[in-house]
């Protein structure tokens, strides 16, 4: 009968792809404690991973009113929100982070992530300057590379973040694919690339043998393998995706940004539009590198949406 045993199963269960199994665990802490905000927070991450987003949502609303000074759990909703195109509300979320725990850097980071998606570029700055002024991390530091390059036109100071998001977080395949996205397409430095890459791959398949069910995972993998020349990989991981549950705009994103890396442009355009419907922005396919020879194409404005392939890491 202790809650925090099954709130630690659950959190088990959501990292090892296991959903079914984090829904029923959190549902048995919740027996015991009803107001065990990890609880609610791992059952709302469970129903988001299969894609009952009404339920997650109102699960982590619920862990709001159970504990309303819980800063995690605004941070949950927030990042939830992001991930459905809702940049309004998670920045509400997000203030609400910082105001409760001004040291926050995960708060700041979050805002500086969230500002980059709503064109905000100097207030994503800023935020991302304060988060780096607490502590130093590697999410900071590669969000703040996003903001130079792609938005400032900094790409000297841009590609010195990235290095410094590797050199904090060595091990973690998200730094390792933004610095290869940044030799890919923005210097043309592919030889630069291809070891960024590959570092990526090794540790995101070192993620994916935890989780094999982890969607921002297998996109990432065949992001990367399409930047690799590894098509059959590619798709490979794609379809893997697609049946865990339906993709957020973001996640829907990247995909169209694959399938245009794999040759595949009505495929590229198809998923734009989806995007589109979801509430992704207009602004970012400016500065997309990745999409640079299909707006050459003129096809592009035809369409009343946008996508990035490297949007500002937000972290839940």
């Amino acid at each position: 009968r202790l809650a925090p045993v099954y709130v630690t199963l659950a959190l088990i269960a959501n990292g090892t792809g296991q959903y079914e199994n984090a829904i029923q665990r959190a549902r048995k802490a919740l027996e015991f404690d009803p107001i065990n905000t990890e609880a609610y927070r791992e059952l709302g991450k469970a129903y988001q991973a299969l894609g009952k987003l009404a339920e997650a949502e109102a699960t982590y609303q619920q862990a709001i009113k159970a504990r309303p000074n819980d800063w995690a759990s605004s941070n949950a909703l927030g990042v939830f929100y992001s991930q459905h195109a809702r940049y309004a509300d998670a920045e509400s979320q997000f203030r609400r982070v910082v105001e409760l725990t001004p040291d926050n850097v995960r708060g700041y980071n979050n805002l500086g992530g969230i500002y980059q998606r709503m064109h905000r570029y100097q207030d994503a700055e800023a935020a991302l300057k304060k988060s780096l002024e607490i502590r130093p991390t590697a999410a900071g530091y590669s969000n703040l590379g996003t903001i130079y390059y792609y938005y400032l036109k900094r790409p000297a100071d841009a590609v010195r973040m990235f290095e410094q998001a590797t050199r904090i977080g060595d091990r973690d395949y998200r730094w390792w694919r933004n610095l290869g996205i940044a030799y890919f397409w923005g210097t043309g430095e592919r030889e630069k690339a291809r070891t960024a890459v590959q570092k990526a791959i090794d540790f995101a398949e070192m993620d994916r043998q935890t989780n094999p069910r982890s969607q921002p995972v297998l996109i990432s993998l065949a992001d990367c393998y399409a930047m690799a020349g590894e098509n059959g990989r590619a798709l490979d991981y794609l379809k893997q995706a697609m049946d865990v549950a339906p993709v957020d705009v973001n996640l829907m994103a990247t995909v169209a940004g694959i399938h245009e890396t794999l040759g595949q442009r009505a495929l590229a355009l198809e998923w734009i539009g989806k995007a589109l419907r979801g509430g992704y922005s207009r602004d970012l396919v400016e500065n997309s590198p990745s999409l640079a020879e299909l707006r050459a194409t003129g096809m592009i404005p035809l369409l009343p949406f946008t996508i990035i392939t490297l949007p500002c890491h937000v972290a839940a």
